[in-house]
């Protein structure tokens, strides 16, 4: 029986740890913002119209896995309606998104679905 080999974080959770206590908060997204500096955003948000265009997402599941400080949760809360969840191994990350997402309700405007973390 052949073994799965065993993939190691080199960087560790006390790296991941210190960069996210480190870094400000992440802008949220605005697929509508026609700056420059915004064309991946805009590009990505089409892909994602379409592609959800025939579906109904509102109340859907949708889950990150790896989410760290995540702008895409809100926005396909906002955008599409889903049920957000994010997963991240680092238990500082969920006190993190947690505050975004409550800062970001202010800015999507209009109710959201819940947030539910795990670590």
């Amino acid at each position: 029986m052949l073994e799965t080999p065993r993939i190691k974080d080199k960087a560790g959770k006390a790296y991941w740890s210190s960069t996210w206590e480190k870094s400000a908060l992440p802008p949220a997204i605005d697929p509508y913002d026609r700056v420059r500096g915004n064309f991946v955003v805009r590009h990505f948000h089409s892909l994602f119209s379409e592609l959800f265009s025939e579906s109904d997402t509102r109340g859907a599941s949708l889950l990150e896995i790896g989410c760290a400080r995540s702008v895409w949760l809100p926005y396909f809360a906002k955008q599409f309606g889903f049920k957000v969840s994010g997963i991240d191994k680092d238990s500082w990350i969920n006190q993190s998104m947690m505050f975004m997402y409550r800062s970001m309700r202010s800015h999507c405007g209009g109710p959201m679905s819940n947030l539910s973390l795990m670590c």
